[in-house]
């Protein structure tokens, strides 16, 4: 696992990181592994900016069960393929 170089962000910084991941049509892990922020800190940050009264959306779906059915299909196949 690699560790994540802690980077201080202001209250509306959080706001913003949190709105652009819960708009995003990610998933939360992909999304913050690329932003390099832990998941653990978003939840974090999301609670404590709740509790402040920041308006949080809610997370938008990632995709319907059928895309990720396919995906699932795919990675299978694929998997299998190379063995």
């Amino acid at each position: 696992m690699r560790a994540h170089k802690r980077i201080k962000h202001t209250d509306q910084e959080w706001f913003d990181l949190i709105k652009e991941c819960r708009t995003s049509k990610r998933m939360i892990s992909d999304w913050c592994g690329q932003h390099g922020i832990t998941p653990k800190a978003l939840y974090y940050h999301t609670r404590r900016l709740q509790g402040m009264g920041y308006p949080i959306p809610k997370k938008t779906h990632s995709g319907t069960r059928r895309e990720k059915q396919e995906i699932l299909t795919n990675l299978f196949h694929a998997l299998t393929e190379s063995c």
